[in-house]
């Protein structure tokens, strides 16, 4: 017998179906505009559980970040936000006390800019941008593959966009750059409310390379991961009302065989706050 949440589920695809059959035909273009307001406020959540392999041994942990986000239009770019990190909660598995409370702070004081538009995320300052990594886990760029992009033209259901984003990367063992390659889809129109939704998703690649030659006491940590991401914009606001990821990095394998290896799975969720 299907339960519940299986009976929820498959109504929630069939009406999803429905939506994006009847709506094929008709275009929509998802605009972002944060000037309607002076302030904008999310909630950014991650949950980070991962492994170290070291040798025949291993060990598991997890870290996760809770943080409220204020952001204030930027002049002349209406898809953007300037916006600072305050209330961070974290905790790992992986640092002390006096650690997590350090990588806390830094968070704390860490501005940023996101775009809608081509789903940048650039430091206020990048003089002061802090190095907060924890095993290869940064939250910079957590968040920088979480922003969706713009498909920057109209769009109908079952419409698809690309975006290719290099991501600068400064770390304790030297400075490196992130490629992101992400394959959009509008999924459907709906109205919720008496507004028009859009319901986005997207599958996309990430890699980190030094800029110079990998450090050797780099090589343990991971390079590459893939992920799946969803978005809902308010067309009707013209704003991103929430986003989320599910974020994987694997472990050892042929192509990169070393003895000291780290795998994780990530799951973020961005949702706006009234």
């Amino acid at each position: 017998m299907t339960n519940f949440y299986g009976i929820s589920f498959l109504r929630t695809v069939a009406v999803t179906l429905l939506i994006g059959s009847c709506s094929r035909q008709r275009p929509v273009r998802i605009e972002v505009d944060y000037t309607q307001q002076p302030r904008w406020s999310y909630l950014l959540e991650v949950q980070v559980d991962g492994a170290v392999k070291q040798a025949d041994t291993g060990r598991t942990f997890s870290n996760t970040a809770r943080c409220a986000i204020s952001g204030v239009p930027v002049a002349g770019k209406p898809a953007s936000l300037s916006i600072t990190l305050h209330d961070v909660a974290l905790s790992s598995d992986l640092l002390a006390a006096a650690e997590t409370e350090n990588v806390r702070r830094q968070f704390d004081a860490l501005g940023m800019i996101f775009s809608c538009e081509d789903g940048s995320v650039v430091p206020v300052d990048t003089m002061r941008l802090p190095i907060i990594e924890i095993n290869g886990w940064n939250l910079f760029h957590t968040f920088a593959r979480t922003v969706p992009s713009l498909p920057g033209s109209r769009i109908a259901p079952g419409g698809t966009w690309d975006r290719d984003k290099m991501i600068p990367l400064r770390s304790s063992l030297g400075n490196a750059l992130g490629h992101l390659y992400q394959s959009f889809r509008l999924d459907s129109v709906y109205q919720s409310a008496g507004r028009s939704m859009a319901c986005v998703s997207w599958n996309f690649n990430y890699k980190v390379e030094f800029t110079d030659s990998m450090p050797s006491a780099a090589k343990g940590l991971p390079v590459l991961g893939y992920g799946t991401g969803f978005a809902v914009f308010d067309l009707t606001g013209r704003f991103l009302e929430q986003a989320g990821i599910l974020f994987e990095v694997p472990g050892a394998s042929k192509s990169n065989p070393v003895s000291d290896i780290i795998s994780w799975k990530e799951r973020v969720a961005l949702k706006r706050v009234e």
